[in-house]
């Protein structure tokens, strides 16, 4: 029944296409109908896990400075959002050799979302080589 109600609904928004709500909606005349197929890209994220007190956290490993960076993570907060169904925890731990510049906030149109950045770059060499852990030496 949804379905009908879709092709119903895009049906009559294209062919009012200078009406009334289409004026409301868009502010300007529609000069193109675009694709609204969204093909599932080869998205994976780096690491997500659950914490003892329930929480879920998504840890992402960036090595470059990368444009739209915000975004690609505002992607995947959504779809882990809906995945899960509860907040997810972001944060990024920029592992690159150049300086880092990416930028952590993505806003348009009333959308804004913005992710914490670890920089390995601002931690003490000398702190680091102190850890007991194994790992924190690689």
């Amino acid at each position: 029944m949804a379905k009908d109600k879709d092709t119903f609904s895009k049906t009559w928004a294209v062919n009012t296409q200078g009406g009334f709500f289409m004026q409301r909606f868009f502010g300007a005349r529609i000069e193109d109908y675009l694709a609204t197929e969204q093909p599932m890209n080869n998205l994976q994220a780096d690491l997500v896990v659950r914490t003892v007190d329930g929480e879920i956290h998504h840890l992402e490993f960036q090595a470059t400075n990368e444009k739209d960076f915000a975004l690609r993570m505002l992607r995947y907060l959504v779809w882990f959002r809906i995945k899960y169904g509860r907040r997810i925890h972001q944060c990024v731990f920029y592992i690159g050799r150049e300086p880092m510049r990416l930028d952590p906030v993505f806003e348009e149109l009333g959308t804004r979302h913005e992710v914490r950045i670890v920089n390995l770059q601002d931690f003490d060499a000398e702190e680091i080589l102190a850890s007991p852990h194994w790992a924190d030496l690689v």
